[in-house]
């Protein structure tokens, strides 16, 4: 676990350094944004479900 955290971390600092968190956000705010209705619907739908 301990070389998988570093890797984490030492690859978010690449990504900061040369401005590629830029993409990586453009990337992730669509895919939210397109999974996010999806997944309020579906605990909409379990909500009513066990009313």
């Amino acid at each position: 676990m301990e070389i998988i955290t570093f890797l984490t971390v030492t690859i978010k600092e690449i990504l900061m350094e040369y401005g590629l968190w830029q993409i990586s956000l453009a990337v992730t705010v669509p895919i939210l944004a397109f999974v996010s209705p999806k997944l309020i619907n579906a605990i909409a739908n379990l909500l009513n479900a066990m009313k």
